[in-house]
């Protein structure tokens, strides 16, 4: 499924009709390593990225957290700097407070948990446009957005 994204974009074949055929199971899967890659790559579609941004988005993601479910959707112990790290881009100090806040608000943290669903990616995707936002991120100098 993320293959059939990827192919799409780098052909510049638009994903809509992707997005119709993985609705359900982008929304309903178990976010198992395999389906994540996709989930995450709908979120930022989902959020506004243009499909260039959140492949950009969905390889940092990989790069950050090896697309593993338990990172991304938990927290953890950065082995360089021994700082709790928490989400999809492993947030720390009040970066992390204010992700956490915002997946509360979101409905999607709870008991110490970020919920392991597309709600969660989505919610995370959107943190991270929040902040690029402010501070008017580009990928090789084109928009992140759509």
């Amino acid at each position: 499924m993320a293959a059939e994204y990827g192919n799409a974009v780098a052909e510049g074949i638009s994903t809509s009709n992707l997005d119709k055929k993985y609705s359900n199971k982008l929304v309903k899967h178990d976010m198992k390593t395999g389906d994540i890659k996709a989930g995450v790559y709908q979120a930022f579609i989902n959020t506004g990225f243009s499909p260039q941004g959140a492949l950009s988005l969905s390889a940092e993601v990989g790069r950050e957290n090896s697309f593993n479910p338990d990172l991304i959707f938990g927290s953890h112990i950065d082995p360089h700097n021994a700082k709790s790290n928490a989400g999809i881009f492993s947030y720390q100090g009040s970066r992390r407070k204010a992700l956490l806040d915002y997946l509360v608000a979101a409905g999607v943290f709870s008991n110490g948990q970020i919920e392991k669903s597309q709600r969660s990616l989505n919610a995370m995707a959107n943190f991270a446009r929040i902040e690029m936002d402010k501070r008017g991120h580009t990928v090789n100098g084109m928009p992140l957005l759509s």
